[in-house]
C-alpha cells in the first residue's frame, strides 16, 4: 500500500494479517487529516486554501476583528438598519435648525410660539410655521432633509403616527389625496412624501423629504410646514410629540440629526405659559407687597355742644377761609368741630355717621343723610349750592303733587345748609 506521507503514521508491519490491515485502512479514512497536516509559517493559509474550510481560522479572526470594532459612528450606518432616535448629531456638516419667530411673537393672536426654555414649538392646526435649516456641504455633495413627527416619550418612540379619520373625513380633498395619512405637510416646492401609516422602522415612517441643492460653508434654507391634526386626536392621544430632522445622503447615510419638541393645540399662547410655569415648579407666586407705613390720618371736624364753646372758637379760628371779622363774630348755636376724629385716607367707612337714612325722623325711607369732608368753607358753600340746583331741577320735572312736595322739603334743607356756611365767607 503506497500512501502519500505514510511516514507520518509510522511503519506498517508487514506481518499483520489482511484483516488487521483492513481495519487500519478504515481508521485512516475516518481520521480528519487536516488536523495532522503541518501548518506553514503563515497560519492563515492551508494546503487546500481558505475556501476549503468554511469555519477556518482566517474566518474566525475576521469575525473577532469585526466584533472588537466599536460602532463609534452608529448614525452613519445604512438607513435600513435604523430605528427612530431623538439624539442630536451635528456631524461634519454642522447641521442645525432654528425656529423663525412670527412678526408678533408675544401677541396672543399669533398661531405659533417657541419656548426657548422648553425647546418646544406650540402651534395651531392648519397654520404654517417656519424653521431655518443650516448646514455645510462640499461642492457636488448631494444632501436631503427628512422631517418626521414622532412620539417623544421613550415608551412611545416606536409608535407610528398618522392622520386621524375624523380630520380625514372633514377634508373634502382627502379622497383623492395619496398623502392623506400624513399629519405633517411641507409647503416647500418639490417635497416628497414617503412612508406608510403603519410603518415602524425609520425608513418606513411617514415623513417628508426635501432636496437640499445649495452647497457652501454655511447654507441656510427656510422650511415651512403645517400640521393637519392636533395632539388631542385619537391617533396621538395627547402624547408628547417631537419633530425629527435628519440630514441624509442619497444612499440613506445619516449625516446629522436635530429635534424640536412640538405641541399642536388650539391655544398655543396659553399652553406655552402653562408648561413654562409647570417647569418652574408650580404657579408663580405673586409678590406680596409690604404694607406701607401708615401716615397720620387727617383730622376730621365734627359738631360739639355749646358747653365747649371756647375750644370750638379756637379751632374755628384756625380753619382756612375764616377772616379777621369772622373770628371775632359769635359762633352759631351749633358750633363747628371741637372733637378730633381719626380717619384713614382712601378708606371707605360705612357707618351711620357718614351715610344713613332718615326714615326715623321724617318718614321718608329713601332719603339719605351724608357727611362729607371738604377742604374749606367756600367749597362747602359751592357743594350746597349745587345740591340746591340739582334738587330744584328734579322738582321742576315732577309730574305729581306728592313728589313735588317731597323735593320741596329737600330744597329747603339745601338752602338752610348753604345759608349756614355762607355767613362765614
Amino acid at each position: 500500500m503506497d500512501l502519500e506521507h505514510a511516514e507520518t503514521f509510522g511503519a506498517i508491519q508487514p506481518s499483520l494479517s489482511s484483516s488487521q490491515v483492513g481495519d487500519f485502512t478504515d481508521l485512516l479514512h475516518r481520521i480528519d487529516t487536516a488536523d495532522l497536516m503541518q501548518m506553514t509559517s503563515n497560519t492563515t493559509e492551508s494546503v487546500w486554501g481558505d475556501s476549503y474550510y468554511p469555519n477556518s481560522y482566517l474566518e474566525m479572526e475576521k469575525l473577532e476583528d469585526s466584533v472588537k470594532e466599536t460602532t463609534f459612528a452608529d448614525d452613519m450606518k445604512p438607513l435600513s438598519i435604523h430605528s427612530v432616535s431623538l439624539d442630536k448629531l451635528s456631524g461634519v456638516n454642522n447641521f442645525n435648525i432654528s425656529f423663525i419667530e412670527c412678526a408678533s411673537p408675544t401677541h396672543a393672536s399669533s398661531n405659533s410660539f417657541y419656548s426657548t426654555r422648553l425647546n418646544k414649538i406650540f402651534v395651531k392646526k392648519q397654520h404654517a410655521f417656519s424653521v431655518n435649516v443650516a448646514y455645510s456641504s462640499a461642492p457636488f455633495e448631494k444632501l436631503r432633509l427628512r422631517v418626521m413627527l414622532v412620539c417623544a416619550a421613550p415608551q412611545d418612540l416606536q409608535r407610528p403616527i398618522s392622520r386621524c379619520q375624523n380630520d380625514i373625513s372633514k377634508d373634502p380633498g382627502a379622497a383623492n389625496d395619496p398623502h392623506r395619512d400624513h399629519i405633517l405637510r411641507c409647503l416647500n416646492p418639490s417635497t416628497i412624501y414617503v412612508g406608510t401609516a403603519d410603518g415602524v422602522a425609520f425608513h418606513n415612517r411617514l415623513a417628508t423629504i426635501i432636496e437640499l441643492n445649495e452647497t457652501g460653508q454655511q447654507v441656510v434654507v427656510p422650511i415651512s410646514m403645517q400640521f393637519l391634526c392636533q395632539n388631542s386626536c385619537p391617533t396621538i392621544e395627547r402624547r408628547p410629540t417631537a419633530l425629527v430632522f435628519t440630514l441624509e445622503r442619497p444612499d440613506g447615510t445619516i449625516c446629522g440629526r436635530q429635534m424640536l419638541h412640538v405641541k399642536i393645540c388650539s391655544c398655543p399662547k396659553r399652553d406655552k405659559d402653562k408648561e413654562e410655569v409647570k417647569q418652574e415648579g408650580g404657579k408663580r407666586k405673586k409678590a406680596i407687597a409690604e404694607p406701607a407705613a401708615v401716615a397720620e390720618p387727617p383730622r376730621k371736624l365734627t359738631r360739639q355742644s355749646s358747653s365747649n364753646e371756647s375750644g370750638a372758637r379756637m379751632q374755628f379760628a384756625q380753619m382756612p377761609g375764616v377772616n379777621e371779622r369772622q373770628r371775632d363774630s359769635p359762633l352759631p348755636s351749633t358750633s363747628l368741630v371741637g372733637r378730633i376724629k381719626k380717619e384713614v385716607d382712601g378708606a371707605v367707612v360705612r357707618s351711620n355717621s357718614n351715610v344713613s337714612t332718615c326714615s326715623s325722623t321724617d318718614g321718608d325711607g329713601t332719603a339719605i343723610i351724608m357727611s362729607l369732608k371738604l377742604p374749606d368753607i367756600a367749597v362747602a358753600v359751592d357743594v350746597a349750592e349745587y345740591a340746591f340746583m340739582k334738587v330744584a331741577a328734579n322738582m321742576v320735572r315732577c309730574s305729581n303733587e306728592e313728589e313735588y312736595s317731597r323735593y320741596a322739603r329737600f330744597l329747603t334743607s339745601c338752602r338752610r345748609v348753604k345759608s349756614k356756611y355762607a355767613q362765614f365767607l
